[in-house]
């Protein structure tokens, strides 16, 4: 009985392969860097409501309740970073002045390709200002940073890089930062300068939506 099958040539078979690895090539990047934002997404939740719930217990506990509206340049600053601070397991402290870079920051900055030189992002990007900041490191490998203006004032805006010195360093993406107020973290930081995908972004609550 004569048989009418004929398998594929070695001409097909490649050509198969080439068209699957060029779909991969494409595909397969795009599903990992979708992947590892919404790894990061769910990291910076993560961590806003730890601070989140160290400052509502901080504030209950240890200071009748709330520590004030939004302010700048007052001692308050302090107070209110120090009440997240302490209730965060903390393995390293960068005072003001000591240089946070590499230390209790990400080695580069955060930001970077894009360079700051206006709004309060400049103390978190810029060699220049790298003393400036109070800054500290928590157990899961987080920093955490004040816009501090001397050892005892500053601004009520804090900053978080959720992965520390690992990629992408990019506001919005691994980090973030919030003002404190009474008793609310506050992502609408109002911060100009910071930068993500080549748009400047002053409100981080879109990280919380899904």
């Amino acid at each position: 009985m004569k048989s009418n099958f004929s398998g594929f040539t070695l001409a097909e078979v490649l050509l198969t392969l080439l068209i699957i690895g060029v779909i991969s090539s494409i595909v397969i990047p795009s599903l990992i860097q979708d992947t590892q934002k919404a790894e990061l997404r769910a990291m910076i939740k993560k961590e806003y409501g730890i601070a989140q719930s160290a400052y509502n217990l901080s504030a209950s506990l240890d200071n009748g309740g709330g520590y004030g509206p939004y302010s700048s340049g007052t001692t308050t600053s302090y107070t209110k970073f120090n009440a997240i601070k302490s209730k965060m397991n903390v393995i390293k402290s960068c005072d003001y002045g000591t240089g946070i870079f590499g230390n209790c920051w990400a080695t580069g900055g955060v930001g970077k390709p894009d360079v700051y030189t206006t709004g309060c992002q400049q103390f978190t990007n810029s060699g220049i200002y790298q003393g400036v900041n109070t800054s500290f490191v928590a157990g899961d490998g987080s920093f955490w940073a004040l816009y501090s203006y001397s050892t005892t004032t500053g601004a009520d805006i804090a900053f978080v890089d959720v992965n520390g010195d690992k990629g992408p360093n990019e506001w919005g993406e691994d980090a973030i930062a919030f003002k404190m107020g009474d008793r609310i973290l506050d992502l609408n930081h109002g911060c100009p300068a910071i930068k993500r995908n080549g748009i400047v972004v002053t409100d981080f609550r879109y990280l919380l939506l899904n």
